[in-house]
């Protein structure tokens, strides 16, 4: 993992500054073929005038054609790098790596609930290093969801990429794998969300006094509880309670800033694949991951 790690990232940087080396080329030579424009527009004035010849124009005339060829050439040049680095940056390094989806089934049958020995409105989840999750709803219904969201590059948000129907569909399959009774239920809603991760996974509730801006943020997708303390805390720190949530650690709690791109997407996806690969062993074996692989390693916080 690590030899393929590096050769990753030594080829996105050196796709990346080679696309920035390209677009400043670029941006030189469209300010020459500007200059060469302008000159050419004074010098066909000072022909209508008489002040010059034809054959005076054609120099210039000359160096417009060459400075339009450049930028052609170069913008050429450009496209085709970008396109190079958007096919890296952009193709998923696994196909079971999706969005963070959520799927909901119709409500459930009294009879099915007895016969899987799911009586009470317990919340699920396994062992798995990417995460499965269920609940049990209010009129019946059971929630499953799971991680293993790609990481956008740039940390950009999709709505496509949240509505992906081949992610919703292993995620009802995984729902029938849990409880082969319910083979055939059928499923209403599916949708997709962005969490909100710190680089060190700890949220931080913020408030300064001196311009009155409050701030809670990084739950990482344990926002239900998360938000409900951090409320708690705000409106202490707010009317200036001495208490214990205002002692908390994530009171005034600075996160480090994730690594610049194209470092972040490589590694977030790394990551991300390595450890649905652990899964997907721990699964084939039958034996659970043994936490020494480099990817359980990079997780752990």
């Amino acid at each position: 993992l690590m030899t393929s790690l590096f050769q990753l990232l030594t080829t996105a940087e050196l796709n990346y500054w080679q696309a920035i080396q390209l677009r400043e080329s670029l941006r030189v030579q469209q300010s020459a073929l500007d200059l060469a424009d302008k000159f050419l527009k004074r010098q066909e004035r000072e022909l209508e005038l008489g002040a010059i010849s034809k054959l005076d124009i054609f120099q210039s005339q000359l160096q417009f054609a060459q400075a339009q060829g450049q930028v052609s050439q170069a913008t050429y040049q450009l496209r085709q790098q970008e396109d190079v680095l958007r096919k890296q940056i952009g193709a998923d390094m696994d196909p079971d790596i999706r969005k963070l989806p959520i799927v909901l089934t119709e409500p459930v049958p009294e009879s099915k609930w007895a016969e899987i020995g799911w009586a009470n409105r317990e919340c699920m989840s396994d062992m798995r290093l990417t995460v499965d999750y269920l609940s049990r709803t209010a009129d019946g219904r059971i929630l499953f969801g799971g991680r293993g969201a790609p990481y956008n590059f740039g940390s950009a948000i999709k709505g496509e990429t949240e509505r992906h129907e081949e992610t919703h569909a292993m995620l009802r399959k995984m729902l029938v794998d849990w409880f082969p009774t319910l083979s055939g239920v059928a499923f209403t809603h599916a949708w997709g969300g962005v969490l909100g991760v710190p680089r060190d996974i700890i949220p931080s509730f913020n408030y300064r006094r001196d311009n009155g801006l409050a701030l809670a943020c990084g739950y990482a997708g344990h926002g239900v509880a998360t938000s409900n303390l951090a409320g708690r805390t705000l409106a202490d720190l707010i009317t200036g309670a001495d208490t214990p949530l205002t002692n908390l650690p994530l009171v005034n709690h600075r996160s480090p800033d994730w690594e610049p791109e194209p470092l972040r997407w490589l590694g977030v996806r790394a990551v991300q694949t390595a450890l649905a690969r652990v899964d997907a062993r721990a699964e084939r074996t039958g034996r659970p991951p043994s936490g020494r692989t480099l990817a359980e390693r990079l997780s752990r916080h």
